[in-house]
């Protein structure tokens, strides 16, 4: 199983997701692939059966990076991942049953100069019409988490960085067994460039974001007893604020320490998007 998530941002499009995998053994690798081809790049995530969704991916990506054709747009480079994604699903899938297996992509087109959000609903395709996406286990507590409309051609790069490491970060820590590992986030632009983000951001929106669950599940249970027993609520919500500056607090010193200690690579990241980065 895994976990992972895209948004349309203002720059690009964000993916980002888990790295656990459980195949008898416990082991951590990037369910995100990038590849680069004639006419565009793309961001390949896939979820369910790891060994199905590896071997489905790396088709889609060798079938895109032997294109010679001319420049396509982002619906044609869509159509073609979309057939040999339904081809394999059909294959190793019978009836209609819903199914982990799924697949979410980045897709920038050379020809119209721009990234679109796409996903998959067992064997079909195509492009997102929220902007915002969500495959695999805890796919729809992911989505209530993010909020409504976290995805976007205006919404800021931090935004979506924010609300949806947030939102995996929560969920992985409710089901560790089927979600975990280091997080992986990427921001592919409409310029057709990748960002890899540093894992100490990660792993800072990531742990604040469970500072700030245990905060808010107090304040809800304080305020359910001030309204109940008629407790100075001027008091609860007081308490509720000091609460909120010490983790202010303690953000502002973890972000000294991160700017001041190396940057950490994510780990789980493979060399191919090194090669994406500097083009």
């Amino acid at each position: 199983m895994t976990l992972i998530a895209g948004c349309v941002n203002r720059l690009g499009v964000f993916l980002c997701g888990d790295t656990l995998v459980a195949n008898g053994t416990i082991t951590y690798r990037c369910k995100i692939i990038p590849t680069r081809f004639l006419d565009g790049h793309a961001l390949l995530g896939y979820s369910g059966n790891d060994p199905f969704g590896q071997q489905v991916t790396e088709e889609i990506k060798s079938s895109l990076e032997r294109w010679r054709g001319t420049a396509r747009t982002h619906a044609e480079i869509a159509e073609h991942i979309r057939k040999k994604w339904f081809e394999n699903f059909k294959k190793h899938h019978s009836g209609n049953d819903l199914a982990y297996d799924q697949l979410i992509a980045a897709v920038w087109s050379r020809k119209e100069s721009s990234a679109q959000l796409y996903a998959s609903v067992n064997a079909s395709f195509a492009k997102s019409a929220d902007n915002f996406e969500a495959i695999g286990i805890g796919d729809t507590i992911c989505r209530y988490i993010s909020g409504r409309y976290v995805g976007g051609p205006s919404v800021l790069p931090d935004v979506a960085f924010n609300r949806v490491v947030a939102a995996i970060g929560l969920v992985k820590r409710y089901i560790p067994h089927q979600v975990g590992g280091n997080l992986t986030a990427f921001n592919l632009t409409h310029a057709g460039r990748i960002k890899i983000f540093d894992q100490c951001k990660i792993e800072q929106v990531e742990g604040f974001a469970g500072y700030l669950d245990e905060i808010m599940r107090v304040l809800s249970d304080r305020i359910a007893t001030a309204l109940a027993r008629d407790i100075d609520i001027e008091k609860t919500l007081s308490e509720f604020c000091e609460s909120v500056r010490d983790v202010r607090g303690k953000w502002n010193e973890d972000t000294l320490a991160a700017i001041a200690a190396p940057p950490r690579e994510v780990t789980a990241v493979s060399a191919a998007f090194r090669d994406l980065l500097d083009e």
